[in-house]
């Protein structure tokens, strides 16, 4: 009745070993979270046996380009199905909100981020020059109702939050290498994904830090899932909107307590 149709709104068995990935890895075992990232990506169950992986979830470039979405829908593991989520839009990014009210990246730092045309992800963003007469801003519409032409084969996308993505499994396999080439060898995947060339791995290999860490600030943007890696590799410090850094202190890496919990704990 559609079940296997809609796996990915669903905790299905993928979700749940990234899952289990994802805890590895913010616990400090990469070896426990690469053994299970690598092994979906070559095509097997970490637990033994072949799997369907990649096939489930193909990449959003084999859709007609008038197919494609900003949040790669077909490469959403597991989502939650929200019939409003423009309103996460609308309510976190709309070029309508009051300028303290709305995520907003300058033109120095998504320069820095989007430095090549051919990545996929910077046509995501919507100019929000109205903000500042001196830094032409960015707005992301990551989750934005597109305009779709004809009918559309993935009736649900855009009722989705994704939770986790195949892009993530990208990111835990090159996080949690124990070599340089292989770490390289993941990004490199991860970036032809988002229109890069198959040969541009030897222009980064003095620099994965750096490139690791901005394929997840690219990949996770406005998703929540990028402040833990910054959490977990202690960073003190992230790029500025208009250049330099901008250092990191515990309170701006740690959620607040509702005030109701607050209240009950006295």
């Amino acid at each position: 009745e559609g079940f296997w149709d809609y796996r990915d709104f669903h905790l299905n068995i993928y979700a749940a070993w990234v899952l289990k990935a994802r805890v590895h890895l913010h616990a400090g075992n990469k070896t426990g979270a690469y053994a299970i990232a690598s092994s979906l990506l070559n095509g097997t169950m970490p637990g033994g046996g072949g799997a369907n992986f990649m096939t489930v979830f193909p990449s959003v470039r084999t859709l007609a380009e008038n197919r494609r979405d900003p949040l790669a829908f077909t490469e959403v593991i597991f989502g939650m199905h929200d019939v409003d989520r423009s309103n996460v839009q609308r309510d976190n990014f709309s070029t309508d909100l009051l300028p303290e009210n709305v995520l907003l990246t300058g033109q120095t730092r998504f320069r820095g981020l989007f430095p090549n045309i051919i990545d996929t992800r910077r046509a995501y963003f919507l100019d929000a020059s109205n903000y500042s007469a001196t830094d032409s801003l960015k707005a992301i519409i990551k989750y934005q109702r597109g305009q779709l032409t004809g009918a559309d084969p993935y009736p649900y996308r855009y009722e989705m939050l994704p939770l986790i993505t195949k892009a993530e499994v990208y990111l835990i396999a090159a996080e949690t290498s124990d070599n340089d080439a292989d770490k390289a060898g993941w990004l490199t995947l991860l970036r032809i994904e988002r229109g890069y060339q198959q040969n541009n791995m030897d222009a980064f290999l003095t620099e994965l830090d750096q490139v690791l860490q901005d394929e997840y600030e690219r990949e996770l943007y406005a998703g929540g899932q990028y402040v833990y890696f910054l959490k977990r590799n202690q960073k003190t410090s992230v790029p500025g909107q208009t250049g330099g850094n901008v250092a990191l202190s515990d309170g701006k890496l740690t959620l607040p307590v509702p005030d109701a919990e607050d209240y009950n704990r006295q």
